[in-house]
């Protein structure tokens, strides 16, 4: 019945645990080798050009590097900057904080925040943004869960007629959209025309409906947008 939202949910909810265990994973990494470094001083000796293989010709596609040298014990160190931009952060003869694992000189880095947790902070923003969409599908879900069984424990039956069977085409899962049922049901006590739209079914439902059917809706008169289909089949 649910099975829409829950495949959304899904969609949703594992890249934003994939990407919150990526960013965590980036985050304590670039965290110890923080804790752990040597710390240097060195200069901006050069600015390296990258051109995306997406990029036509033009300077569109292009994003920059810093190389920075410095010094240990006497030994002349160069290393690149991990983040390639547009304009260059850095320029030449910048200077630099550099950190760097003990003996390791060319596994250094540079001492910034897009240095070190760009990587963490990008993860942990989509992976945010996921789990955003998914909890606000689960709590969506939840409503309706709620909502549905309210009807049905308090609701009055009828029977609305189908005014229409159509393809949510809003939602795609596998190349396929789910069906919608349309149905509208006129209470003369009140004077009105009640419209209700079907949960998402993915089991085609012109076998057993078709337009001018009778279908089974729970409701609640003094609520009439809380309400529920019943589309169990009856023998």
């Amino acid at each position: 019945m649910y099975r829409t939202r829950v495949i959304l949910i899904v969609v949703f909810g594992l890249p934003a645990l994939v990407l919150g265990i990526v960013a965590a994973s980036l985050f304590f990494d670039a965290r110890g080798f923080q804790r752990t470094a040597l710390h240097a001083e060195g200069t901006v000796v050069d600015i390296v050009w990258h051109q995306s293989s997406s990029s036509r010709s033009g300077s569109g596609g292009r994003t920059a590097a810093p190389i920075v040298r410095f010094t240990v014990d006497g030994q002349t160190v160069d290393i690149r900057g991990r983040v390639w931009s547009k304009p260059p952060a850095y320029q030449l003869n910048d200077r630099v904080k550099v950190i760097y694992p003990p003996g390791a000189p060319a596994e250094g880095r540079i001492e910034s925040f897009a240095e070190l947790y760009l990587g963490a902070a990008l993860c942990g923003g989509i992976g945010g943004a996921f789990g955003t969409a998914s909890g606000i599908l689960s709590l969506l879900l939840m409503r309706s869960v709620r909502r549905r069984r309210r009807a049905i424990a308090e609701g009055t039956l009828v029977q609305a007629k189908v005014i229409e069977l159509r393809l949510d085409r809003s939602v795609r899962i596998n190349g396929r959209s789910p069906w919608i049922i349309e149905a509208e049901h006129v209470d003369k006590v009140r004077d009105r025309t009640l419209r209700f739209s079907s949960y998402s079914m993915w089991d085609d439902p012109r076998e057993r409906f078709a337009v001018g059917a009778d279908v089974s809706v729970y409701y609640l008169p003094d609520e009439p947008d809380v309400y529920a289909f019943d589309l169990a089949p009856t023998n």
